[in-house]
Order: structure tokens, then C-alpha cells, then sequence
């Protein structure tokens, strides 16, 4: 799972969770990962599905369908601040966001299973200091089984 530096966000801080999706959207824009369209759409699934976007204790997964407007596979990650709230009733406050668009099935599933090993090695645990700490993070255990 390669991950370009210039879509890590270390000590972010946001007003609500409306706001960080949003910054991921415009983040995806700019790196032409996806369209306008995209980031509306995510925007959407977070006011129609609250809660369902935070996939474990403190780590939200931020996406939307494909036909949106994605225009190639891509990550943002997002270290935050201060914890938010994005409507769990199963799981703690987030201090960890990845938004993700994928071009397709096989492509959305493969980064899932990698986010998961991710997950499993407590990313959403981590306090980063630098953006290359995170990236050894990730190659260090998003290919493991």
C-alpha cells in the first residue's frame, strides 16, 4: 500500500466531522483522485449513515461509491488533534481517519483487508510524529497476514 506524504495529515484539528470529510474530499480533489462529485458523495453517506463509517474504537474509513467520481485509487490519512465524534453508539470518539476511493471491486477490496491489518496492528493508537513514521508504519504492516 504505497501512500504519498503529501496525503498524510498529522495534528489536525477540526470543528465537527463534517468538516475533516470535507478536507479529505478536497484533499483527493487536489491530488486528482477524485472528483467534486466524490467529496459530495461522502459527504452525503455521512449524513444518511452516521456512525457506520467509524469501522473500529477511535478510526473512521471515509468513502463513497466508485461512479461518484473517483478518477484513480487512492488514501488520505488523518491523524487528528482532538478526538471527534462521528455518531458511534459502538465505538469511541476518532483520532484516525483514512479516506479511501477506489476505482472497483478488487481494488476497494484489497485495500480493505490492508486497512484491516492496519487496524489489527492498533494504527488508531498511534501517535505519529512525522510523516515517514507513519509510512514505515503502513509497510510495515499492511502486507502482513
Amino acid at each position: 500500500m504505497p501512500v504519498e506524504s503529501d496525503l498524510i495529515f498529522l495534528d489536525q484539528s477540526f470543528q465537527d466531522c463534517y468538516s475533516c470529510v470535507s478536507f479529505i474530499g478536497d484533499e483527493m480533489i487536489k491530488a486528482r483522485i477524485a472528483n467534486e462529485q466524490y467529496k459530495e458523495a461522502m459527504l452525503d453517506f455521512l449524513a444518511e449513515y452516521k456512525g457506520v463509517l467509524v469501522i473500529d474504537d477511535g478510526i473512521a474509513l471515509v468513502h463513497a461509491a466508485p461512479e461518484t467520481g473517483v478518477a484513480k485509487t487512492g488514501l488520505v490519512f488523518v491523524q487528528l488533534t482532538d478526538e471527534l465524534d462521528f455518531f458511534s453508539k459502538s465505538f469511541a470518539p476518532v483520532k484516525f481517519v483514512i479516506g479511501l476511493a477506489s476505482t472497483g471491486s478488487y481494488q476497494h477490496i484489497s485495500l480493505m483487508q490492508q486497512i484491516t491489518q492496519l487496524i489489527e496492528h492498533g494504527i488508531q493508537h498511534q501517535n505519529f510524529t512525522s510523516k515517514d513514521e507513519l509510512r514505515s508504519f503502513i509497510r510495515e504492516y499492511s502486507n502482513k497476514d
